[in-house]
């Protein structure tokens, strides 16, 4: 609860600010991520992006389905994940809890170091999460990572980035083993 306060203040301070410059913002005199993420911090991004109440509902369907896909694995083989354009995390605070440490590999991924300086902290506690920079407008093959090496791939709230959505998406189904989801 004491979250969820605090959220709708960030928020409301948030959309305030937003307010304020909308003619600014406009005429480009004003970066948008000035107001997202004020002095570098990403409280506020978070806070929009993770839990707010719309984000919450999508963020239970990610955490079911995610369970399930989990369940259902064989215990022999580990988990490949990969979760591009991480951004603050919020999908992969949802994720993480269900994968079973022992045979998971995460690979966490933004186009930008910020991002991932900042979930290094926030995820400390799940050492079985590497941090990698991934460019979703770039082939896979020529960032290191390999065809078939994943066998989940989440990317939330990302892919209206992509220059070009159906060679994106292709690129993100060859990371993806055979009965990948």
């Amino acid at each position: 609860l004491a979250h969820s306060i605090g959220n709708r203040h960030q928020l409301l301070t948030y959309m305030e600010r937003s307010c304020t410059h909308l003619t600014q913002l406009f005429r480009q005199e004003i970066n948008p991520q000035q107001l997202l993420f004020p002095e570098g911090d990403w409280a506020v991004a978070e806070d929009v992006y993770q839990y707010n109440p719309m984000s919450q509902y999508y963020y239970s369907i990610l955490s079911a389905a995610f369970a399930s896909i989990v369940k259902d694995r064989d215990s022999g083989k580990p988990l490949r994940v990969l979760e591009v354009g991480a951004g603050v995390g919020s999908s992969t605070a949802v994720t993480l809890p269900l994968a079973d440490p022992a045979h998971t590999s995460y690979v966490y991924t933004d186009i930008s170091t910020f991002f991932l300086e900042k979930a290094k902290d926030k995820f400390s506690e799940y050492k079985f999460i590497t941090y990698n920079l991934f460019d979703i407008n770039t082939p896979p093959l020529r960032q290191g990572y390999e065809e078939n090496s994943f066998d989940v791939i989440i990317a939330n709230n990302v892919l209206h980035n992509a220059a070009n959505m159906k060679q994106t998406m292709l690129w993100l189904n060859s990371l993806l083993d055979h009965n990948g989801c």
